[in-house]
């Protein structure tokens, strides 16, 4: 869960800054980063005698971009923690208890919910892109910066595999919940 919310961090501060993390923290900020280093971005080929980078798209084009990265950052830190928990209450001999229950629920919906609210905020990020590349003129500039001969966009990112895993996570909640029930009628018999 760590290095996976590192790794979304390093992501946003290159798609917020278009700047290099290495070099920034040497303090060269002069090397930026270029226009693919938008997830959104698939290729970007200057026009000849053009110079730009992601620096020359305006930060609310950037922030916009980076959304669905830092919905995915917040979607593995919550689920981590719901798991850890659930894996401390099963350590302390309460594998049914109502906390762990509502722990693969809370899980169930976070994954779930938080796999479409990513997609949704990939899905607008790239139709906004889109939208700014064909009102862009035919000498550039724009909402990019500068002309740009070839650019051409990734589909939005749909993450088919938090989703799954979410319906998973319900699944183990429904039985879950009948183990509770299952534990509550053998408690009497002896």
């Amino acid at each position: 869960m760590g290095g996976a919310a590192v790794f979304d961090l390093l992501g946003i501060f290159s798609i917020t800054t278009g700047l290099f993390l290495i070099n920034a923290l040497s303090g060269d900020l002069a090397a930026h980063q270029s226009l693919t280093a938008l997830p959104q971005i698939l290729q970007a080929e200057l026009a000849p005698g053009a110079n730009g980078d992601l620096t020359d798209v305006d930060l609310r084009l950037r922030l916009l971009c980076a959304v669905p990265t830092v919905i995915n950052m917040v979607i593995i830190v919550l689920a981590g923690l719901l798991i850890a928990g659930i894996i401390a209450r099963i350590q302390q001999g309460q594998p049914f208890s109502s906390r762990v229950q509502k722990g693969w629920q809370g899980l169930a919906f976070v994954l779930g919910i938080g796999g479409i609210l990513q997609t949704v905020a990939s899905v607008i990020a790239v139709t906004v892109l889109t939208t700014l590349r064909a009102s862009q003129g035919p000498n550039g500039g724009g909402a990019f910066g500068a002309s740009y001969s070839g650019l051409s966009f990734n589909g939005p990112d749909v993450p088919w595999m938090l989703m799954l895993l979410g319906i998973i996570a319900g699944a183990l909640a429904l039985a879950f919940r009948e183990g509770a029930r299952l534990e509550e009628e053998v408690a009497g018999v002896v």
